[in-house]
């Protein structure tokens, strides 16, 4: 009975289920790490303006360029769509 069918079936089924768990964590803990570092980096670049590292200017030339949807664009104030070909789809 311990080698039936059914039993190996019951096994396969939990043992995909446990890997299908784990598997789903790791790519939250991806994704939650990868987040991370974006607001670090984000937190990063105003502290450089804030001090002078980096030039407002440059910063916000910067956005313009890459930013090219116009809800990201909103988001910190730029008019208009940014360049069709230069900008990134963040």
């Amino acid at each position: 009975m311990n080698n039936s069918p059914e039993l190996k079936l019951i096994k396969k089924a939990r043992a995909e289920k446990i890997l299908n768990q784990i598997q789903a964590r790791e790519s939250t803990n991806k994704r939650t790490s990868e987040t991370r570092k974006k607001i670090l980096l984000g937190a990063m670049l105003q502290e450089w303006v804030r001090t002078g590292e980096i030039e407002q200017s440059m910063f916000e030339q910067g956005l313009d360029r890459y930013l090219v949807r116009e809800r990201d664009r909103e988001l910190f104030g730029l008019a208009g769509s940014g360049e069709a070909d230069g900008g990134v789809k963040v």
